[in-house]
């Protein structure tokens, strides 16, 4: 178990950097619905809003954020899969740059979407256990994990081939582009340096390969869902193989079949300080 059990969270970690003590949790384009699972968490609402306490959401962030430590630390895989168009990783970052959110103090748009986006990105060689799915969630791409890998593995060693060769034109095919939307985010690139022929007597030419590997791992010890009503399918098979999972729960989500829900509403700040929060763990845990 982990010594430090206590997360400290902000109120304007939980509540968006505002003065209320409770939490929007519809958007602003759905009708308000009252589901019965979430009766003991409703305070009540506002302007056809529901609105969840302030302790409700700090309880079940800090509790959902143990869980996330504890198997980061037991070296445990992580699958985080956020497909809402309006959550994109870009978007978050030029929602910040834009907004100027006290504590990110970057100059320059390009610089600074690029520095955020690398600080925030989870599919890399330095945390090979977190693996992010941004797009589209495939369909049985944990039950059916052996054909979904190859799959991924062709397109791998596809842009593989087309980088060694120099030929770019292998990677515009459209089938390709289609496939590769999906599962880029199973897939992370390392620069790795190739000795070519000698120059000079004791130099040596170097060569700059960039070589693509799969990082969707067989079976993750935890699922985080940002938008649980939209991957259903991904709840499904992940109770079929008895993983945990993670939800940021609204009004009208069910979360039945959700182990850790985290009550609030999925905005751009609740999920930038979500993945804030993940990075910082693996910095600590994963040295």
């Amino acid at each position: 178990m982990i010594e430090n059990t206590n997360f400290h969270l902000s109120h304007n970690e939980c509540t968006g950097y505002s003065s209320i003590g409770y939490i929007k949790t519809c958007s602003k384009d759905s009708n308000f619905l009252w589901n019965s699972d979430n009766f003991g968490s409703i305070i009540g609402k506002h302007r056809k809003h529901g609105r969840f306490d302030f302790l409700t959401t700090q309880f079940s962030l800090s509790r959902a954020l143990f869980i996330i430590a504890c198997v980061i630390k037991s070296g445990g895989t992580i699958l985080f899969v956020n497909t809402l168009p309006s959550l994109t990783l870009k978007k978050i970052c030029s929602f910040f740059l834009n907004n100027e959110v006290k504590g990110v103090r970057i100059k320059g748009r390009r610089k600074g979407i690029s520095s955020l986006k690398s600080h925030l990105n989870l599919n890399n060689n330095r945390f090979p256990q977190i693996i992010s799915s941004l797009n589209r969630w495939v369909p049985g791409a944990l039950t059916n994990y052996r054909q979904v890998s190859r799959s991924i593995y062709s397109y791998a060693l596809c842009a593989t081939y087309a980088n060694i060769v120099g030929n770019k034109k292998i990677l515009k095919n459209s089938r390709y582009n289609r496939g590769l939307k999906y599962f880029k985010n199973f897939i992370y690139k390392r620069q790795i340096k190739r000795v070519g022929s000698s120059v000079n007597k004791g130099q040596y030419k170097y060569m700059v390969i960039e070589r693509y590997y799969v990082s969707y791992a067989l079976r993750p010890d935890l699922v985080i869902v940002v938008n649980p009503l939209d991957n259903r399918h991904l709840i499904k098979e992940a109770n079929k193989l008895h993983i945990p999972v993670i939800g940021i729960v609204q009004t009208n989500v069910k979360w039945l079949y959700i182990d850790y829900p985290i009550f609030s509403n999925p905005t751009p700040l609740f999920v930038y300080t979500l993945l804030k929060k993940i990075v910082k763990l693996c910095h600590i845990y994963l040295k």
